[in-house]
């Protein structure tokens, strides 16, 4: 249980020191048509399942794998915080 709160909260610290700077980038510069483009981009981005999002993140994740000997490593916390 510990575990998961670990990689939960570490997923959310670094998607809010990503996601945050940038939602306020998006928002001041909708006044040109680069914000409005990014703006778009971004509301058809939220229009995604979960699942297509992270069955993509999946396949990602074995292809770097294949390439690596270790197949540990798609189940680590790394690859855990990096797939939520």
């Amino acid at each position: 249980m510990l575990l998961s709160l670990r990689i939960s909260l570490t997923a959310v610290v670094i998607g809010c020191a990503i996601g945050l700077p940038l939602g306020a980038a998006i928002a001041v510069s909708r006044r040109s048509r680069a914000g409005a483009r990014s703006s778009s981009c971004s509301t058809r981005l939220l229009g995604l399942p979960p699942v297509v999002v992270g069955l993509v993140v999946y396949l990602l994740a074995v292809r770097v794998r294949d390439r690596s000997a270790r197949w540990d490593s798609l189940f680590t916390p790394t690859a855990m915080v990096i797939a939520q």
